[in-house]
């Protein structure tokens, strides 16, 4: 994967509207599934994003459904509690703001895995220009799964 493949693994963690925004490139390269979910582990500090099957039943599967015609756009995630958990774990992050999460695609777990360190500030130019109305309101359901990326 080169540097600008790595760049289209991300997604956005809206602190204002307790929002994650997974971004096409992302779903693209997890091979445009047609649910996911999305897991978390306070431990390793990490948030892991995976593509499930029709036949992945584990109740916490979301139906990808983009915010624009088509596959372009992003799909969209909310959680109060979980932006609040990891906030309980990187105090430091700024209520209001938007943060872009980096990840490493995962091929053998059909995955991607965004560690937490690798949060970064989004601009406000950036963001605003990345904002678009919340038609399509998903969620995230706990339990959260603890994660097994199986050796990171």
């Amino acid at each position: 994967m080169s540097n600008n493949d790595s760049q289209n693994i991300r997604m956005a963690v809206d602190l204002k509207k307790f929002r994650f925004r997974v971004h096409k490139g992302t779903l693209h390269a997890l091979g445009d599934p047609s649910q996911v979910q999305l897991m978390f582990d306070p431990h390793k500090k990490a948030i892991m994003l995976i593509a499930t099957s029709n036949n992945d039943f584990f109740g916490q599967e979301e139906k990808v459904v983009f915010d624009k015609p088509g596959n372009d756009g992003s799909f969209q995630l909310y959680s109060m509690s979980l932006i609040q958990k990891i906030q309980g774990i990187y105090p430091d992050l700024a209520d209001q703001t938007t943060y872009w999460l980096y990840g490493k695609l995962i091929p053998s777990l059909h995955a991607v895995y965004f560690p937490l360190s690798s949060f970064s500030k989004i601009e406000s130019n950036e963001a605003k220009a990345d904002d678009t109305e919340d038609h399509n309101r998903q969620g995230v359901q706990e339990p959260y799964t603890t994660l097994d990326p199986r050796g990171i």
